[in-house]
């Protein structure tokens, strides 16, 4: 059912065009030929036939207005698409280089910390206009939460580590952000997966 009604919501244009056309020529060629409207038999197969030439034609220009619509709309969801893919990598890969450093430099927070204000403006300007009625049950929250976790624990700790920069106070830091981080790493993995296949799905 749910697949019935994603082909329907997608298609909605193209099935509303033909519906037309089929009702138009049935109209047509009731009106032209099984009434009395014209006595010629010959003249009313020439005005059924022009008319639906005519109708045909404004069909297949309909037609190619609604495709190019649809195509520029794709070109959109998937740069939108490539561009979420990109932003929530660059957290992920500045999160588990700053692991391997046992260091967050302050450079690093600020990229940490664009990317993901950039990903946020990114999903609130986009993902409802891009994708209307997609299927993510609760999935863009959790991933958006997951993130702010993520860049708020990372922010705190470098905080810390910034004011306080003797060798034991950061190895204690730095024990309990990794413990705290990889949890967190390991389920943006998990949602980021479910919430780019909703994503391809749709598109």
């Amino acid at each position: 059912m749910k697949k019935i009604y994603r082909f329907v919501h997608r298609n909605y244009d193209y099935l509303l065009l033909i519906s037309t056309l089929i009702v138009l020529i049935e109209a047509a060629t009731y009106t032209f030929l099984v009434s009395d409207l014209i006595k010629d038999n010959g003249k009313a197969l020439t005005v059924t036939l022009s008319t639906i030439g005519i109708l045909l034609a404004v069909f297949q220009f309909a037609f190619t207005q609604i495709s190019n619509r649809k195509k520029k709309y794709f070109d959109l969801r998937y740069g939108f698409y490539k561009d979420t893919v990109k932003q929530i990598q660059l957290i992920t890969d500045v999160v588990q280089e700053g692991m391997l450093r046992d260091v967050i430099a302050g450079d690093t927070m600020h990229k940490l910390m664009s990317a993901s204000n950039e990903l946020t403006g990114s999903m609130k300007a986009n993902l409802d206009l891009l994708f209307p009625g997609i299927e993510l049950p609760n999935m863009d929250y959790k991933l958006g939460k997951t993130i702010d976790d993520l860049v708020s624990r990372t922010n705190k700790y470098y905080v810390s580590v910034k004011n306080n920069a003797t060798e034991a106070h950061t190895i204690i830091e730095t024990m309990n952000w990794h413990n705290e981080v990889r949890p967190m790493l390991e389920q943006l993995s998990k949602d980021k997966h479910i919430f780019f296949a909703a994503m391809r799905s749709y598109m």
